[in-house]
């Protein structure tokens, strides 16, 4: 099937002259449709025109869809969300850290609700609050110990 005579391409006529290049080599001949070779000379300007516009209103539309103003905003938007995302990588790695030195002794979570907690007194006297724990059940289960041994052996 053939292309209808509009769209088929044409040269350029020979009335139309390109520039000379610096080099002494002519360019090649611009072939167009023959509807932008009946218009000559204007038809690049007003098709680079309409491409523009609709460049311009493709952008505009993009703008709006995110939800920014101008162009400014929008670079300013994603460098935002390009540190967030560092960020978030960030926490997941050191989150990964932290539940591999803490195994299965505690959990995150646990640990979050300590640390959030407002009505707690300062780390220094919970640390020491915990180590008499510690103690008074050392020396508990070493009562214990010593109560099994001695009953097992009467």
């Amino acid at each position: 099937m053939r292309a209808c005579l509009c769209c088929r391409p044409v040269r350029l006529s020979n009335s139309v002259r390109l520039p000379r290049l610096r080099l002494g080599k002519r360019p090649a001949p611009r072939v167009a449709t023959r509807s932008a070779a009946r218009l000559g000379e204007f038809a690049l300007p007003v098709r680079n025109a309409r491409s523009i516009s609709s460049l311009k209103h493709h952008r505009r539309q993009l703008l709006f869809e995110a939800g920014v103003k101008d162009e400014q905003e929008f670079r300013q938007r994603a460098l935002e969300c390009a540190r967030a995302e560092m960020l978030g990588r960030e926490r997941d790695s050191i989150s990964r850290e932290i539940e591999a030195a803490l195994a299965s002794q505690c959990s995150e979570t646990a640990i979050r609700q300590q640390l959030e907690s407002v009505h707690l007194a300062p780390l220094e006297m919970r640390r020491d609050e915990t180590h008499q724990r510690y103690v008074r059940l050392s020396n508990y289960s070493t009562r214990c110990w010593k109560n099994e041994a001695a009953s097992a052996s009467n």
